[in-house]
């Protein structure tokens, strides 16, 4: 049974980053009524995951139908319902994730080459701070990341970063903002 804690309507954080016992990370509800649909339910998580899968696959022909729901605000789970034209719905979900996986690695490499490339400055509190216009290119899109904010002593896996993104158009904008 899910725990509230003492601040109302939030779960316990430990009911949002370790699974029940017996319940798998991802489930796969078929639905009889059709064939090549059914349902995903993917535990501790929202949106944001959603969203991403839910568009690579909205994007895809061979998908006939695809929506996304959150049972409830205080369940971190969300279902993801699938029917597919021809193709098995795991494998387009599967590559959906291989996807977006391959374009991570991508974004991880150039954000670290960015990073080392930009200039460092320390603060009183012992906060590195990564700034300037290294990381302009990372982007075709013309997004460029403005700066960025590590807390020290921290693993790198587990580094807490605050980026800034701006378009090129209001760079003059945000400069004198900073």
């Amino acid at each position: 049974m899910v725990k509230q804690s003492t601040m109302v309507n939030r779960l316990d954080a430990a009911d949002v980053t370790e699974l029940a016992p017996g319940v798998h990370k991802v489930e796969w509800v078929p639905d009889t009524r059709f064939p090549l649909c059914g349902t995903f339910v993917f535990h501790l998580e929202d949106y944001t995951i959603g969203y991403i899968i839910r568009n690579d696959l909205l994007n895809d022909p061979r998908v006939k139908f695809v929506g996304l729901r959150q049972p409830h605000p205080l369940e971190p789970k969300i279902e993801l319902r699938i029917q597919t034209v021809s193709s098995s719905p795991f494998t387009l979900v599967l590559e959906s994730l291989r996807k977006r996986k391959a374009g991570l690695s991508l974004l991880k490499a150039r954000f670290k080459a960015a990073v080392g490339a930009a200039p460092v400055v320390q603060t009183t509190d012992g906060v590195l701070f990564h700034s300037g216009d290294a990381a302009k290119s990372m982007d075709p899109m013309g997004v460029s990341m403005r700066g960025l904010l590590y807390l020290p002593g921290e693993e790198e896996a587990r580094i807490a970063i605050i980026v800034v993104t701006i378009s090129r158009r209001r760079t003059a904008d945000l400069d004198s903002f900073l």
